[in-house]
């Protein structure tokens, strides 16, 4: 199995278990800012999303813990001031546009490239997972081009 097989597996295990949270208990909000280059051209992301959402890993992969320091969920033996996201995007593969794609809560996404839904500060569980359904639609289309 090649690493993007193993990161889509992932993305799907993750989204399984969203299916099965119908709705969150609460709403919990923090912004992360992203980099990527694209034609020498340095693009800027400033991403919202839902904490509770990414609390959710360490229940699904054994690779996640929550840290003793600040109890964020964080891939094992990865430094606490690095946050959450970094171990996410490293964790699934992500570009910052596929994390947009699939967390972020403002209506960043790119519908047309990647399906999916715009997501918003009301969208439950059910909807974050039909986007990492819909990414790993687009990531297996693109391997078989």
């Amino acid at each position: 199995m090649n690493r993007l097989e193993i990161q889509n597996e992932r993305l799907l295990k993750f989204a399984e278990h969203l299916n099965s949270i119908k709705k969150l208990h609460a709403q919990l909000f923090d912004e992360v800012e992203l980099f990527e280059v694209e034609d020498n051209i340095r693009i800027h992301f400033k991403v919202r999303y839902n904490y509770l959402i990414i609390d959710e890993l360490p229940s699904v992969f054994p690779e996640f813990d929550f840290s003793e320091e600040n109890s964020d969920p964080m891939l094992k033996d990865r430094p606490p001031e690095e946050g959450s996201i970094p171990g996410v995007i490293s964790f699934f593969e992500l570009t910052p546009e596929e994390f947009c794609q699939i967390f972020d809560v403002d209506g960043y996404q790119n519908t047309n490239k990647f399906g999916g839904r715009f997501l918003n500060v009301d969208s439950q569980p059910p909807d974050f997972a039909f986007n990492i359904l819909q990414l790993v639609k687009h990531r297996f289309k693109k391997l078989t081009d």
